[in-house]
């Protein structure tokens, strides 16, 4: 039997102690491997649930945009319906945070990076969709502001052009020229304003202002067209006098006066009472001329200066030219009815009655 040298047993001790020692080693680095991969998975949890809470209300933020963009009023080519539409496009197309732990620490790392920006870009699209609908709902506002300026300019307009009319058709023909001359101002006030066109700039706030503006003219206007159709009114009874004398045209059956009479133009009626039906879409007369009765009705007035119905015409009255007379009958309701609703055919008459001014006295007869 062969006995070992002391040098061989120190150097196969030495051998398994490396080896032992190596082993240790390997598994001290595996269970530090393990304990690090460990970390990094629960590391994840607090990006992970920020994540999840930033896409969470970034969700409810989409559903009111897809559902403001689903109601809007405003055509789809507007920039804040496209703009907002885009926006919403790219939310729903947006990630999650559903990647899940990886296998390696880096890899862990690299997901809390990913979950930390996809926090951030979910709040980045939470902030825009809410920003989009607060300028969807702006142009919306401002919209619905146009949109009524527009009805209180249409009807200031209307209001303007009768102001016009009753200025036209009175001319000389009311009891206080003042009246007249306050219709007037306010009537400029009110074309001044409806010139104004909006600034580029212009939001709901300044439509509302114009309508308010708009709407306190037309009263001013229309509160002056009474005061003048009043005054009208008022001299017209001024002007109905009884007959005291022979009239140089010759005699009539209400009375007559000194006042010289002239036949007027039946085609001239004619052709003003047409051009009002037309321009209200109704068709011409087939027929308009001169019918005797209605000449001495219109000359009977004329020579009494004073306007009367005896149950054989529809319309009379007097003004100073055909367009003011046929002016003055569309100004009221009862004869722009018969004017616009009359069938031929019209049987008119007509006589100046000579004045300073000159005036016309005619009657019209229609069928039905």
């Amino acid at each position: 039997m062969r006995i070992p040298s002391r040098r061989t047993v120190v150097s196969g001790a030495v051998a398994l102690a490396f080896v032992v020692g190596v082993g240790w080693t390997a598994l001290l680095q595996h269970q530090r491997a393990s304990e690090a991969l460990q970390a990094s998975i629960e590391a994840l949890e607090e990006p992970r649930q920020a994540c999840e809470a930033s896409y969470s209300s970034m969700l409810a933020e989409l559903h009111l945009a897809e559902d403001a963009v689903a109601a809007t009023p405003l055509p789809g080519e507007s920039v804040e319906v496209e703009s907002l539409a885009l926006t919403v496009d790219a939310a729903a197309k947006a990630d999650g945070c559903d990647m899940g732990p990886g296998d390696s620490v880096d890899a862990n790392e690299e997901y809390a990076r990913w979950l930390r920006g996809s926090a951030v870009d979910a709040q980045m699209l939470e902030d825009a969709l809410a920003g989009g609908q607060e300028a969807l709902a702006a142009a919306e506002a401002e919209q619905q502001a146009a949109d009524a300026l527009a009805g209180h300019v249409a009807d200031a307009q209307r209001v303007a052009d009768e102001a016009r009319t009753a200025l036209a058709s009175t001319e000389g023909e009311v009891a206080d020229d003042a009246v007249r001359a306050a219709l007037a101002t306010a009537l400029a006030t009110l074309d001044a304003a409806l010139a104004v066109e909006p600034p580029e700039d212009a939001d709901a706030a300044w439509y509302v202002s114009q309508s308010d503006a708009l709407a306190g003219l037309v009263d001013e206007v229309t509160a002056a067209s009474g005061a003048v159709q009043a005054s009208h009114e008022e001299w017209v009874a001024a002007q109905a006098k009884p007959a005291t004398a022979s009239g140089t045209t010759g005699s009539s059956g209400s009375g007559t006066t000194s006042a010289t009479v002239t036949k007027g133009s039946a085609v001239e009626f004619c052709a003003a009472l047409n051009a009002a039906r037309t321009g209200n879409g109704v068709a011409a007369f087939g027929s308009c001329g001169e019918s005797g009765a209605q000449v001495a009705h219109a000359k009977e007035m004329a020579t009494a200066g004073t306007v009367w119905h005896t149950g054989n015409e529809n319309i009379v009255g007097y003004a100073s030219s055909y367009d003011r007379l046929i002016a003055a009958f569309m100004d009221s309701a009862d004869h722009r009815e018969l004017i616009l609703t009359g069938g031929s055919p019209a049987q008119v008459g007509c006589y100046w009655r000579e004045g300073s001014p000159d005036y016309l006295y005619c009657s019209a007869a229609f069928t039905w």
